[in-house]
């Protein structure tokens, strides 16, 4: 998440829930998924600009870090 006050109310809600294994990244999104390997994470959780080419970028490479069996929503 990019915006800051978003990234503290996901942050507060982590918190709130004992969300342990979770982790709120803030700053480009795409960015991040770039730099990760293959196969390294259980969930992604996509929220592109809609209408914007990024969601086809975003999606490919939330797929290509994605565990099999994995999820991206």
């Amino acid at each position: 998440e990019q915006e800051p006050k978003l990234a503290a109310a996901l942050e507060a809600t982590k918190t709130r829930l004992g969300a342990t294994s979770v982790r709120v990244l803030r700053g480009d999104g795409l960015s991040f998924l770039a730099r990760q390997a293959p196969g390294v994470v259980d969930l992604v959780l996509l929220d592109p600009p809609f209408g914007s080419p990024l969601g086809a970028r975003a999606l490919a490479e939330a797929a290509r870090i994605v565990v099999p069996g994995g999820h991206v929503y």
